[in-house]
């Protein structure tokens, strides 16, 4: 899978030299490399061209970038041009950039996938993940710059320090009670699944959860064969939007992968 990069300067234009330097410290991630930087934000990526599964795009002012993949681009881009926003190309970025100026911070919640993006216009950043933390997006907030990126110790080659672990977050793993913003690499944190997060010139993170389940369960009064319609019309929809062509599902031998299975086929 591609990563993603990002970098806000507070102490000057940014550098892309930064980007570079973090993609390099997780070379499996990708052999075709992109940078791009706009006002005091650079974002990077890396990524298997014949996947897809990274995208860039800079248009009217902005710069997104995206790792992974939008499950419902194809629909997104439909709604999207018939309100008039017409989707700038090709790529999850750019129907990412189009989705913000369409819906602004609420666009992270219309996005089916597993994926985590960024988007800026070259002062203030916005980064987000999917619904579920299908794709990880680590971050440190110091002084000088914020860094984010698909994988802890990009963020550490970043800023140039060396990878320590915080002893207490990995006993607080081993001990299954590890909160989902702190990781085991000291300096390092996790932005947590379903939040768009804002960064700004001066430190700090303004994070947002975007979607909570939470109050949607056990408040359905539903029948039987009402639920289990739209059990299968999820379903469908679920796995038509992932489907590809070129697919192949891992059977587990319990009960999801083999519905999977059977709606995919």
């Amino acid at each position: 899978m591609g990563s993603l990069v990002v970098g806000l300067a507070r102490d000057g234009r940014a550098d892309r030299d930064v980007a570079k330097r973090m993609l390099r410290s997780a070379p499996h991630r990708g052999e075709e490399r992109q940078v791009v930087a706009l006002g005091d934000v650079v974002l990077g990526l890396d990524r298997h061209p014949e996947l897809g599964d990274a995208s860039l795009a800079r248009d009217d002012g902005f710069v997104a970038a995206v790792a992974g993949v939008i499950d419902n681009r194809e629909e997104l881009n439909r709604e999207l041009t018939r309100g008039g926003v017409p989707v700038g190309g090709e790529g999850a970025a750019h129907t990412v950039l189009a989705a913000f100026r369409a819906w602004g911070d609420d666009a992270p919640g219309r996005l089916r996938g597993g994926l985590a993006g960024a988007i800026s216009d070259g002062r203030e950043l916005r980064c987000f993940r999917d619904h579920l933390g299908s794709q990880t997006l680590y971050f440190q907030d110091g002084e000088t710059a914020f860094l984010a990126a698909s994988e802890a110790k990009q963020v550490v080659a970043g800023a140039g320090g060396s990878r320590e672990p915080d002893v207490e977050a990995v006993t607080d793993i081993l001990f299954q009670r590890l909160d989902e913003r702190r990781t085991a690499i000291k300096g390092v944190e996790r932005l947590q699944r379903a939040t768009i997060a804002t960064v700004r010139h001066s430190r700090g993170v303004a994070p947002r959860r975007y979607w909570d389940p939470r109050p949607l369960i056990e408040t359905a009064r539903l029948s039987v064969p009402d639920a289990c319609e739209g059990l299968a019309e999820l379903l469908d929809q679920a796995v038509r939007r992932a489907l590809t062509g070129n697919n192949a599902v891992s059977l587990s031998g319990g009960i999801d992968s083999p519905t999977v299975a059977a709606f995919a086929a």
